[in-house]
C-alpha cells in the first residue's frame, strides 16, 4: 500500500479529520523535561569521579538501581567539560 493509500484509509476511518490529527500529534508529544536537581548516592558518587579522573568503568545494578540517570549524568558532565563553541 502506497503512503498516499495509507492517507486516504487514514483519513476515512471515523474521528480522522486535519484537526483531530493535530490535536493527537499535540497529546502525543511529551513535553519537554525540565531540570531536576539529581543527588547521586555515595557509589554513584564514586564511579563519576572515576570517569572525571580518566579511568574506564563498568557499572551494573538491578533495575531501578539507578544505572541509566548515573549515565546521563556522566554524559552531561562531560559534555559541559570537553564542549566548546567556535566562532
Amino acid at each position: 500500500m502506497s503512503v498516499n493509500e495509507r492517507k486516504r484509509k487514514f483519513f476515512n476511518e471515523e474521528g480522522n479529520n486535519e484537526n483531530n490529527i493535530e490535536t493527537k500529534i499535540k497529546f502525543s508529544t511529551p513535553p519537554p523535561q525540565k531540570s531536576m536537581k539529581i543527588e547521586l548516592s555515595e557509589k554513584q558518587k564514586r564511579v563519576l569521579n572515576s570517569v572525571l579522573n580518566g579511568k574506564s568503568v563498568f557499572f551494573t545494578g538491578a533495575a531501578g538501581t539507578g544505572k541509566s540517570l548515573l549515565l546521563n549524568y556522566i554524559i552531561n558532565r562531560l559534555k559541559s567539560i570537553y564542549s566548546y563553541v567556535s566562532l
